[in-house]
């Protein structure tokens, strides 16, 4: 009985898999492979045997057998009226081993025997009548009409008797063939195939019962100590973008309607799909004795999808997707290598059609409340930063409903028993056959059972891998890779600038209650008696306070810049980090990623080094005695610090044009929209307050200065200081506060006033035609572009923020419009109105005296500066770096061909008319400028 069993197995095995032609995968597999019958496999049998006047009676027993060079030669099936009819032809094998014997004579014995089948062959009819997917029982599975022929030969090797004896008596020998054959064949199409349909009914039963249930997890009892989902804004963004972008934009059918998911082409989801092989990933190699399954080309089409809005209550989160139709088109490639030989390989196509798709799952996801409100907003979905706060995940449920309208296998050969078996399965699983809805229930159950499983499995396999390590730092935070230098000190920073507010406030204090001391810096700028008392001793202080303001911005983030996602009035989620601006990372990143070495040295010489060595410069011009510090020095170092202090707004006016930049606005329905934008930071306006208090401190110590000197000189000392003052001033292009010098009637004279006037049409012209432009682009296709003038980037400032109203934002306004615009024009009026009343006083204002403050503090040149400096960088940065490994994801996940660049997001600046009308604007203005306050 077992060697019918494994006799049956072995077809069977050739009947499911299809061996055929000697050129086959399975046939190569089938005829490398070895059997072992253990004794008693093949039930004895016995005969009577004429030998010469007399019958002798025989005994004969197979020991253990082994078997090979199995071979398959055709697999045919052939339906009928409501059944198949199958047929296997030229089965063959050969088996080796030793007969125990013994006869009527007396004799018996071993020998050795090889059993030899060939040209066998077996049929088979398989009915399976109409089955309802309701019915309680499993479709009827009739196998009947079964019929075989077994052809056998045995042939004795060894044992002297049977030798000697074998030669004389051949008809003993086809006896024995015989017998063994018929037996083979009664047991095969009796007992074997009543074992064979008990087995297959027991596992239908089973089948359906798996199918029919639904995977349920345990039940999770809900903490408070759980995030809520109903109330996050991640679920919120997810939703909201769900519900206004993707399902009015119809995105689903652009990403996923026709889909190659698994395939070696570009656009295909995923390479290769390993089903069952070695370890190679299915890719047989020399060593590799077995065979191996793999998806090697999976194509869908979706037709009408639909996915419901995620759905959340408390840790529990629930969605469902439909489809009118879903046709998938997999293609197995099946492969074998014996070892030493060259592979084999079979292609098998399969076409799936369902129709009235529905699916539905239901998540528990219980995330630490403590631990994830340590997360960034853009880092929520970064799997380490998740999986630290999960403290448990799991699929609850799995819904699934669909008919199953085709079904259909396809090789890529005819000669072989693949395409004999990819027929046979073709039509068992056909309309008339009730193993159509039994395959269907069963794919049901699979994705409702083992899916189910299967998805638990792979969350508890991602929890064990991210749970164990930690939170990815924020882009920047971390240590710079090129340097090894840590950047951006977040901790740092804030101490510098709560001790410069403390420093400050001292300051204020120190004004009202500290008294003037006058000790070893007696003849130093702060003890003159033009300085009030409360200044004297303040100023020192706000300085201190101004340079730890400066070294706290510099740890400190100046701006980020995110993808959000926004709803009016109050929503707003930063959903993805694009980039950061800090001084010294942005220092290093323009020096080693972009490779703007001389652009890293002009930011580091006008951000990082210039406002420390200006605060010092005043610090010791302020403090410094006359002996230490001669007034000749002196004056010239507050001169000069004064004049060049407006630098200092590079880095103000730089993340002023970033967040104009990276300003794009996409919007969906109901007041949503993904939007670009540049955020501030705690670093900004810490560098702005140091930057705008020194400019202040900066004038008050050059014009308490120059007050000082003009009070305590004696006539003939004024007329000398005046004249080396001016020489000085004629040495430097800027004059002293005080005095005008003598005016002397000269054709440049008649030049100021057009001069002036020419001046400013070129700022309001400059001003008022575009600036600049700017396309965004992203490896999908264009963002955005935007064309603006200097006025209507000032008039914008605040809607490039997240909170346009909040007095950030219109504190970054003001200092744009101050510094970049209103004081160059504001001095300009002041020095025609010089030239018109031709006095410098106007109701007790010095009018020469403020207009020659303002030419200090006017920063257009800086801001075109930091105009040229920023879209160089931008457009030579690279925001979203994708190696080849993510551009092929991306490639797979999209549908589209992305092998192009490596920059996922690149900025393409151009400067327009305005900026370069500007340019001779304020070179005009810092001519005429100086020009006039000399003939004033």
């Amino acid at each position: 009985m077992r060697t019918l069993a494994v006799l049956l197995l072995v077809i069977g095995g050739t009947f499911s898999s299809a061996f055929g032609a000697a050129s086959g995968v399975f046939e190569r597999w089938l005829a490398h492979q070895t059997l072992t019958l253990p004794k008693g496999t093949v039930p004895p049998f016995e005969a009577d045997v004429k030998i010469l006047l007399g019958n002798v009676h025989v005994k004969a027993e197979f020991g253990d057998l082994e078997c090979h060079g199995f071979r398959v030669a055709a697999l045919e099936s052939v339906p009928e009226a409501s059944a198949i009819r199958v047929a296997l032809r030229g089965v063959a094998a050969n088996c080796s081993g030793q007969i125990e014997y013994s006869t009527s004579l007396g004799l018996s014995g071993y020998a050795g025997a090889v059993l030899t089948s060939e040209n066998s062959s077996a049929q088979l009819r398989v009915a399976s009548p109409a089955w309802d997917m309701l019915s309680p029982q499993p479709p009827e599975l009739k196998l009947d009409a079964c019929s075989g022929t077994v052809g056998l030969r045995l042939q004795i090797t060894s044992g002297s008797f049977w030798t000697e004896f074998a030669r004389y008596l051949p008809g003993f020998i086809k006896k024995l063939e015989d017998l063994a054959g018929r037996t083979i064949s009664e047991q095969l199409c009796g007992p074997v195939l009543d074992v064979g349909t008990r087995t297959l009914k027991s596992w239908m039963n089973r089948s359906l019962a798996e199918a029919r249930s639904k995977y349920q997890a345990e039940e999770v009892p809900v903490q408070q100590s759980w995030v809520d989902w109903a109330e996050h804004e991640l679920t919120q963004g997810i939703v909201m973008f769900q519900e206004q972008f993707l399902e009015p934009r119809k995105v689903y059918d652009w990403l996923i309607a026709d889909r190659c998911i698994v395939g070696a082409d570009t656009v295909c989801f995923k390479q290769e799909l390993c089903v069952a092989g070695n370890d190679s990933s299915c890719v047989v190699s020399e060593e590799a004795g077995h065979m191996s399954l793999d998806v090697r080309k999976t194509t869908w089409g979706i037709r009408d999808f639909d996915l419901s809005p995620l759905a959340a209550q408390n840790a529990s989160l629930a969605a469902n997707l439909s489809a009118s139709s879903f046709q998938i088109y997999p293609v197995f490639n099946l492969s074998f290598a014996p070892q030493g030989e060259r592979g084999s390989f079979e292609l098998v196509s399969m076409n799936l059609s369902l129709a009235q798709v529905h699916l539905g799952a239901n998540l528990t996801v219980a995330v630490d409340k403590l631990v994830y409100s340590t997360v960034k907003s853009f880092q929520y979905l970064q799997p380490d930063c998740l999986a630290r706060a999960v403290q448990r995940m799991q699929l609850n449920r799995m819904d699934a409903a669909f008919q199953l309208q085709q079904i259909g296998f396809s090789t890529d050969s005819n000669a072989t028993l693949l395409s004999g078996a990819a027929s046979l399965a073709e039509q068992m699983l056909g309309p008339q056959q009730g193993l159509r809805n039994f395959s269907a229930l069963l794919l049901r159950g699979f994705a409702q059972n083992q899916f189910a499983t299967s998805w638990n499995g792979s969350i508890a396999h991602w929890l064990g891998t991210h749970r164990p390590r930690h939170c990815p730092l924020p882009k920047g935070e971390g240590v710079y890779g090129p340097t090894g230098r840590t950047l951006i000190r977040p901790n740092f920073g804030r101490a510098c600038c709560w001790l410069a507010a403390c420093t400050a406030a001292l300051g204020i204090l120190m004004a009202f209650w500290a008294p003037r001391s006058r000790w070893w810096f007696r003849g130093a700028l702060c003890q003159s008696e033009v300085v009030p008392k409360h200044l004297a001793v303040s100023l020192p202080v706000m300085i201190m306070a101004c340079l730890f303001f400066l070294l706290g911005s510099n740890y400190l983030l100046m701006a980020q810049t995110f993808v959000n996602l926004e709803q009016a009035p109050n929503f707003v989620w930063n959903a993805f980090q694009v980039m950061v601006y800090s001084l010294f990372y942005s220092i290093d990143a323009l020096y080693y990623e972009a490779h703007l070495q001389a652009m890293s040295w002009v930011l580091l010489c006008f951000s990082a080094i210039l406002p420390y060595v200006k605060l010092l410069l005043m610090l010791l011009g302020w403090l410094a005695p006359k002996n230490l510090l001669p007034l000749r020095i002196r004056s010239f170092i507050l001169v000069l610090m004064d004049d060049i202090g407006k630098f200092s707004l590079v880095d103000v006016f730089t993340v002023q044009i970033l967040s104009g930049v990276f300003h794009v606005e996409i919007f969906g329905e109901q007041n949503f929209r993904m939007a670009l934008r540049t955020r501030g930071e705690l670093g900004f306006a810490a560098f702005v307050c140091a930057t705008v208090v020194s400019l202040v401190i900066g004038h008050l110590c050059r014009h308490y200065n120059e007050k000082s000197q003009k009070s305590s000189r004696s006539p003939l000392e004024e007329q000398i200081e005046l004249r080396a003052s001016e020489l000085q001033a004629e040495s430097l292009g800027q004059p002293l506060s005080g005095n005008a010098s003598a005016r002397n009637a000269s054709w440049s004279e008649s030049l100021i006033v057009p001069a002036l006037w020419l001046t400013l049409a070129l700022s309001l012209a400059g001003c008022i035609l575009p600036a600049y432009s700017v396309h965004l682009k992203t490896i999908f296709g264009p963002l955005g572009q935007s064309r603006l003038s200097l006025f209507q980037f000032a008039f914008l400032l605040p809607s490039f923020a997240e909170h346009p109203l909040a007095w950030t934002s219109l504190f970054n306004q003001a200092t744009f419009v101050v510094f970049a615009l209103g004081v160059n024009f504001l001095q300009i009026l002041m020095l025609l109105v010089l030239r018109w009343r031709k006095t410098p006083k106007f109701k007790n204002i010095d009018v020469r005296a403020v207009a020659h403050c303002l030419g200090a503090w006017a920063a257009m040149d800086v801001a075109l500066i930091s105009m040229f400096l920023t879209m160089v960088e931008l457009k030579q940065s690279d925001f979203v770096h994708l190696d080849d490994p993510t551009k092929e994801k991306l490639s797979r996940l999209v549908g589209m061909d992305l092998r192009g660049g490596d920059k996922g997001l690149s900025v393409d600046v151009q400067l327009q008319s305005g900026t370069f009308i500007l340019f001779a604007a304020v070179l005009m203005h810092a001519w005429i400028s100086r020009a006039a306050l000399r003939q004033d």
